[in-house]
């Protein structure tokens, strides 16, 4: 049923249709056929119609979508050259947690092509992307952490840019988060970001080398959160703040 005050039988074969879209995108085979055939330039055009014929079905639909072609890896630059980077970074913007979890999990796809790092920083895309780690939405937080992991990923420009714009301290506050999968994308994101010299200091003084300490010695945590946390501590313990917090929680 749509979701317009107003029934319009157009929104509301769109809405079936981009629902049936977004089905089919789920195999290989069919995202190769979408891919060729113009599947991601029709769904930005969706994307970019006026608000006003633009449900939250038809938006959460369409970006599901994108987030099915995206698993494809010839799809990535596409995306990019299309413009559904940008319609996507708008979407994390939308009152709806269902466009925004899908939105987020495209522009996780999305960013394990390393030129599209560049371009959501330069589409704005960082910036919602750390307003959203305030979320209180498991599957929300999934998606933006681990787009934000991609994003910073061998790319000082984007580690600089998360620091600046207040990142860090909700990315340690996330390493008590109860869902795992937020732990360890948060926990691999703050090894990316220590890379940065001045990142791996306040990531210190923020309590974030004692927070990790803590994850490799819970007898709570999976061998996996144990295994990227002493991952994360190495590159922490390149300065000597870090490592004296470091030996002194090990002895503690």
């Amino acid at each position: 049923v749509s979701t317009q005050s107003t029934w319009d039988p157009d929104i509301v074969i769109r809405e079936k249709a981009l629902g049936i879209l977004r089905n089919c995108s789920t195999t290989a085979e069919n995202r190769q056929a979408l891919i060729q055939c113009g599947g991601i330039q029709h769904l930005v055009k969706v994307l970019n119609q006026p608000p006003e014929s633009l449900t939250p079905s038809i938006k959460e639909y369409a970006a599901a979508s994108l987030w099915n072609l995206a698993r494809d890896d010839n799809s990535k630059p596409t995306a990019r050259e299309e413009g559904a980077m940008v319609a996507l970074v708008r979407l994390l913007q939308d009152e709806s947690e269902g466009v925004v979890e899908n939105a987020a999990g495209s522009l996780l796809s999305l960013t394990i092509n390393v030129e599209n790092r560049d371009h959501i920083r330069k589409t704005g895309g960082i910036h919602h992307l750390v307003s959203l780690l305030k979320s209180t939405q498991e599957f929300i937080l999934e998606n933006v952490v681990g787009a934000l992991k991609n994003c910073t990923a061998a790319n000082e420009a984007n580690q600089v840019l998360v620091r600046e714009l207040g990142g860090l301290e909700p990315l340690i506050k996330l390493l008590n988060n109860t869902n795992d999968n937020v732990v360890r994308e948060a926990t691999l994101c703050l090894k990316n970001l220590a890379s940065n010299e001045e990142n791996n200091i306040m990531i210190g003084k923020l309590g974030g080398v004692q927070q990790l300490v803590n994850l490799v010695q819970s007898t709570s945590s999976s061998d996996l959160i144990r295994k990227v946390a002493t991952f994360a501590l190495q590159t922490l313990a390149k300065n000597s703040h870090n490592r004296a917090i470091l030996d002194k929680g090990i002895t503690s």
